[in-house]
């Protein structure tokens, strides 16, 4: 701001001027996820963002991109539409953010990297490979489901998922999130083929990745971050699944603090949980506690359960608001 010493003093009295909205940047948010089936239902999606208005919340975070590989906003990538990868009637994403801006709430972008079997279908060069190129590896056997994976040593699957990143930005984000930072994580992948890696480890490849996504999106004046899970923090360094220690992969992150993750009486050497399920509270305290050690000086936001997860229970507003204040 100028110094005030430079300005003379109004000789009128003058209204004082609406305050002006926190940057994005600068912002400290506070948000709820919408599902997908709630974004397509416009009536409901309004009636759900007006009662926003009676709460601390200034954000909500939506997929660009699913697990499958699905991109759920009108994206205008070249690679995303010539593999089919746009859903069908997908909205479009700076229309949806604007209309959130004109609400007072910021846009968080939530985008599946590795795990993406649409674009390793759709480029089997930009996917993990069958013991050498040409053939998809898989994370299970086919009649089980298996599913293909783009390959995080691959340059052209990493600039396919930062392009998606820089135009969520360009669309109004204010935060994009990654998740699925990681090599599959399958303890068969003794037949799978990364190509030429450079001599770098997994760790390296995913930390220049996590890197690399950061101070690009910067640069638009939006910020990032790195999905894990409480679990794989508390867990022991994986090289299978993030290449080594998870911690060293992002300066921020959306962490993973949510209860269903933990079966009763889970206990690692990091972490000790009596009653994951039945106290969610102190589940959150306890994994928010834990990935303070493990994470040092890195920003943490830590992601809570409301209802509808895996483990079927639906916690009351007075047990997510203990989450909260946790």
């Amino acid at each position: 701001p100028p110094d005030p010493a430079q300005i003379s003093a109004p000789q009128q009295p003058e209204e004082a001027p609406a305050p002006t909205p926190e940057p994005a940047s600068a912002a400290k948010l506070q948000a709820v996820y919408l599902p997908p089936a709630l974004i397509k239902n416009p009536s409901d999606l309004n009636a759900f963002l007006e009662g926003l208005k009676t709460t601390s919340l200034n954000a909500v975070m939506v997929d660009l991109k699913d697990k499958r590989g699905q991109v759920l906003f009108a994206s205008q990538n070249t690679q995303a539409l010539e593999w089919q990868a746009v859903a069908a009637g997908a909205p479009d994403l700076s229309a949806f953010a604007h209309g959130l801006e004109e609400q007072g709430l910021f846009l968080i972008v939530r985008i599946s990297s590795f795990q993406d079997e649409t674009a390793a279908r759709g480029n089997k060069t930009l996917a993990v490979n069958y013991r050498a190129p040409g053939t998809l590896w898989l994370d299970n056997f086919q009649n089980q489901g298996g599913k293909p994976w783009l390959n995080p040593y691959s340059a052209d699957a990493r600039q396919y998922l930062l392009d998606l990143a820089l135009e969520a930005a360009d669309s109004g984000a204010a935060l994009v999130v990654l998740d699925d930072v990681c090599f599959p994580p399958n303890s068969l992948t003794g037949d799978a083929y990364f190509g030429e890696t450079e001599g770098l480890s997994r760790g390296e490849i995913l930390a220049g990745f996590a890197q690399q996504a950061e101070e690009a999106l910067s640069k638009k004046g939006v910020r990032s971050a790195i999905y894990l899970t409480g679990a794989t923090l508390a867990g022991d360094p994986n090289p299978t699944l993030y290449g080594g220690p998870a911690a060293e992969i992002a300066d921020r992150v959306l962490l993973g603090a949510l209860p269903y993750q933990f079966t009763d009486g889970y206990a690692t050497k990091k972490l000790t949980l009596r009653r994951p399920l039945e106290d969610p509270a102190d589940t959150v305290k306890e994994v928010v506690v834990m990935a303070r050690q493990e994470l040092g000086g890195r920003e943490i936001i830590p992601l809570i359960q409301g209802g509808g997860e895996p483990s079927g229970i639906v916690y009351t507003p007075e047990e997510i608001a203990r989450q909260i204040k946790a």
